[in-house]
């Protein structure tokens, strides 16, 4: 079988999109498939190295605008999706036997995919899986398990029209894209967007080893790791770090930021706070996978201090990371987040209120009990490796091309929602 993994965003190690392709094409070479891994222009060599992938796609994921104030987001949509449909088809030629994996798009490569659909003919067609990685632009709240949009045009940027726009060219037809995310909250949310069933993937992200770390009473370190956003509370962290430190002396805090020039104000007040408290390690470096490992290993805690509304729709590979090696973690109510946390046992705390005060005192209730929240996460992540992990992700996309799971591997068929 042969499996084309595609992935606009896959450039350099900062975000999930490295990550997301060391466990899936790993997973799926495993089992004897023909992977070719195609990737950003932008791609580095070193990537390129270690994932067997090679620079292809000539617009970026998470590029929005050409620079005119006007129409420079509804520009930048049109040349996406024109130039990815091309790059698409300079892929082939397939065989309908073949895989086209589709990782984290964007509305113009939603847009793509249903315009390259339909420009070759059905037996040059590869099953398409295609995977909505981010929030999809919409104001919304949960309410008795119902999805409420919160006025009458709930749009807050253009994704949520740029997406509803590209599933129109959606023919519903056999060989169009199957849509996934990998939580099920966000599958709900771009069903309703998109007028057509979206499935739920389990989550590739799995530990490498077990955690190594024992928490002590004396020592503890709770991490704040990633790529640093405002969406993910970072201008909140120099004074959650001072709080926290004034809080409980015996603290140690990790901070990394491997984007450290993106909110270079509030990473220059983190250095500055880094540089009179010996207790705050500070590491700027761009995670590749071992420095990620290195990362997690270190953390007794993990601290989400993220923007609920903007975890509501999209899900945390960060989560995922930390509940597989056993590590607890402190995240946003009414998210996917603590959905996701609740749903593995509650191993870890959430914060009402994107606040410093709500944040703190969640990240207190997990330290003052640590070794309660330290079981939970054990058997959190004991759970985590029979429910997700790469393997399950590569049986669940399986079923969703209709074919069975020993058709790469001799494992039994999972199924997927």
């Amino acid at each position: 079988m042969r499996v084309f993994y595609a992935d606009t965003g896959l450039s350099q190690d900062l975000g999930h999109h490295a990550n997301a392709c060391r466990l899936m094409a790993a997973e799926w070479r495993s089992r004897g498939c023909e992977v070719t891994v195609a990737a950003s222009g932008n791609i580095t060599k070193s990537l390129q190295a270690e994932l067997g992938a090679y620079p292809h796609f000539r617009v970026h994921t998470y590029w929005q605008g050409d620079g005119d104030p006007f129409c420079g987001w509804l520009l930048a949509f049109f040349q996406a999706a024109g130039r990815t449909q091309e790059d698409l088809a300079a892929l082939g030629p397939f065989t309908p036997d073949d895989l086209l994996y589709v990782n984290s798009i964007q509305p113009g490569q939603l847009m793509a995919l249903a315009n390259f659909v339909q420009s070759i003919p059905a037996a040059a067609r590869p099953r398409i899986v295609a995977e909505l990685g981010t929030a999809p632009g919409l104001d919304f709240t949960w309410a008795d398990g119902m999805l409420q949009f919160n006025s009458k045009d709930p749009r807050y940027d253009a994704k949520g029209v740029l997406y509803r726009f590209a599933a129109t060219h959606l023919s519903a037809g056999a060989d169009d894209p199957i849509l996934t995310t990998f939580h099920p909250t966000c599958s709900a949310i771009y069903s309703q967007l998109l007028f057509r069933h979206v499935h739920t993937l389990p989550l590739p992200h799995q530990a490498m080893r077990a955690h190594g770390r024992r928490p002590s009473r004396e020592r503890i370190t709770v991490g704040v790791l990633g790529h640093q956003r405002a969406d993910k509370g970072y201008h909140l962290v120099p004074e959650i770090a001072a709080t926290l430190l004034n809080a409980r002396p015996g603290l140690q805090l990790l901070l990394h930021n491997g984007a450290p020039g993106y909110m270079h104000m509030v990473q220059d007040v983190v250095r500055e706070l880094a540089s009179k408290e010996p207790r705050i390690t500070v590491d700027e470096r761009i995670a590749d996978g071992l420095i990620w490992d290195s990362l997690l290993e270190n953390c007794d805690i993990v601290l989400c201090p993220y923007h609920a509304p903007s975890y509501t729709g999209a899900y945390s590979a960060i989560v995922g990371e930390a509940i597989s090696r056993g590590v607890p973690l402190v995240v946003p109510g009414v998210s996917t987040l603590s959905r996701t946390l609740n749903e593995f046992g509650g191993p870890g705390a959430t914060f009402p209120g994107h606040d410093v005060p709500s944040i703190v005192e969640a990240t207190l209730t997990v330290i003052d009990d640590l070794p309660a929240y330290t079981a939970r996460a054990e058997a959190a992540a004991q759970r985590w490796q029979s429910e997700m992990g790469a393997a399950r992700t590569v049986d669940a996309i399986l079923h969703l091309i209709g074919k069975t799971a020993d058709v790469a591997t001799n494992e039994p068929e999972r199924k997927v929602a």
